[in-house]
């Protein structure tokens, strides 16, 4: 029974791929992968947040994605990235009321592993962004792993949440949320909780971020401090 449940399980993490998404998916595999040495001013980044069914990484699913390019410390709008996955079940009316994603356009979304495939186009081998990417990567790595086969695990993430308290200890000694960091920041943010426009607020925070860091800090010695910050907290107070 347990050898039967094993193979049962192996073969639910591997989805059937169309040829052409199996195309497409070894062409992104086969993408080069980010010049650490840049500064933050010569680099490109993804930033991404994501809309759910809830806040539950077992039960809840995604819903919508959002992001923008962060390119050489600029925001280019024109290029902002908006898709919403079809869903089988539409989410509950209260969850609803926060992202605003209706019934009619979840059951109308794009097909899963389609929306999926158009995201990892979109951002290539870009280290990703996000506000709580404790939250963000996990979601989207469940649905990365049931509709493509793949994850995101190994991809570099940098959080927002973490990074923007190393230049501004004074302001925030412990985590804050994002409202906190737009307004520190006179960020204004019109459609809060929309995938794109949260992205976006991310985006404009981490700019915010970085001119206070040195001019020559690069991506590997911001991964690092990072990962330093990730780990005091995680000692002091539990993963995040």
């Amino acid at each position: 029974m347990q050898i039967l449940k094993a193979v049962k399980r192996l073969f639910a993490s591997t989805p059937a791929l169309s040829p052409e998404i199996e195309q497409r998916l070894k062409a992104w595999e086969a993408l080069p992968p980010p010049d650490l040495t840049r500064t933050f001013a010569e680099s490109e980044f993804i930033v991404v947040d994501v809309e759910t069914s809830g806040f539950s990484l077992r039960k809840d699913n995604l819903i919508a994605i959002g992001a923008c390019l962060l390119k050489n410390a600029k925001i280019p709008l024109a290029n902002a990235f908006d898709i919403i996955l079809r869903q089988e079940q539409i989410s509950s009316k209260q969850n609803i009321l926060i992202h605003h994603i209706s019934q009619e356009q979840q059951l109308n979304g794009v097909e899963p592993a389609e929306a999926l495939m158009r995201f990892l186009e979109y951002m290539g081998k870009r280290p990703l962004l996000a506000f709580y990417v404790g939250f963000d990567q996990p979601m989207l790595d469940k649905a990365f792993k049931k509709y493509l086969g793949i994850s995101l695990k190994h991809h570099i993430w940098l959080d927002v949440a973490f990074i923007a308290p190393l230049f501004f200890p004074e302001k925030a000694r412990q985590h804050r949320n994002l409202d906190f960091w737009m307004k520190l920041f006179h960020i204004q943010n019109m459609n809060r909780h929309h995938a794109v426009a949260d992205a976006v607020a991310t985006a404009q925070v981490m700019q915010a971020v970085m001119k206070a860091a040195p001019i020559n800090l690069n991506l590997q010695k911001l991964k690092d401090m990072q990962a330093k910050a990730m780990k005091i907290h995680n000692e002091l107070h539990g993963p995040k």
